[in-house]
């Protein structure tokens, strides 16, 4: 029954911290907005228990909070956050293999990551050339790694080995990773100040990541609440 309690009143902070996230600018949007990550980092503790599920979802965490250390209070360091999320999405990665029960899909889900990390490679070299440069290779590499996740962690909920919340924040997570990165197409592509998705992008009323990144990392935080735990 307490945790329950404990459990409604943390949405209720982080519903309320996701709306303000909304309505603040700098400094006190990055307070918030860190505030956010960290309370889902605590969070995540109240569930321990010996299991590898759980380890890997607080080490997901744990690099989660470090790289907004870097984005979000900072705001440097870039291709050291990005970079730091790349693990954040293998650890996740690590915590659905654990989970996964076919051998066969195991080897599947980590033979695809490989490949398709190297392709996305390849892809952005050939695509921008000479404007490939390592933080946009290191964001290919971490949105693909994310999408599969997404992918994967929803069949293991259909097979009933994992939680429908941890899938749901991995959802929420890469919506705001492809907001964030239509954010930044303008520095690879020219795009009309008068155009319509111009106005939908940059708008002055909705933060589009945000509005997605911090749900994700509310669930996320709460994700460890059903999981496997080691025999």
């Amino acid at each position: 029954m307490a945790k329950k309690i404990i459990i409604i009143i943390y949405l209720i902070i982080q519903l309320i911290l996701s709306i303000l996230s909304q309505l603040t600018d700098n400094p006190l949007w990055a307070i918030v907005s860190f505030s956010i990550v960290s309370l889902a980092f605590l969070m995540n503790f109240m569930f321990m228990k010996k299991s590898l599920s759980f380890l890997f979802t607080a080490l997901a965490l744990t690099f989660t909070v470090f790289s907004d250390v870097l984005l979000v209070l900072l705001d440097k360091y870039y291709l050291t956050a990005v970079i730091s999320f790349i693990f954040v999405q293998i650890f996740y990665s690590c915590r659905i293999v654990v989970n996964t029960k076919s051998l066969k899909l195991k080897n599947l889900h980590i033979a695809s990551r490989i490949s398709l990390s190297l392709i996305s490679i390849i892809l952005v070299s050939i695509i921008l050339k000479d404007d490939a440069d390592l933080l946009t290779i290191a964001s290919a590499i971490c949105f693909v790694n994310l999408v599969l996740n997404v992918i994967t962690s929803f069949i293991n909920y259909k097979n009933k080995s994992d939680s429908l919340i941890f899938a749901i924040g991995l959802l929420l997570f890469m919506l705001c990773d492809f907001f964030v990165g239509i954010n930044n197409i303008e520095y690879i592509l020219e795009i009309s100040r008068d155009s319509l998705i111009y106005q939908i992008i940059y708008n002055n009323y909705i933060f589009f990541p945000w509005l997605f990144y911090a749900p994700s990392q509310a669930l996320l935080g709460l994700s460890s609440k059903k999981d496997t735990a080691i025999k």
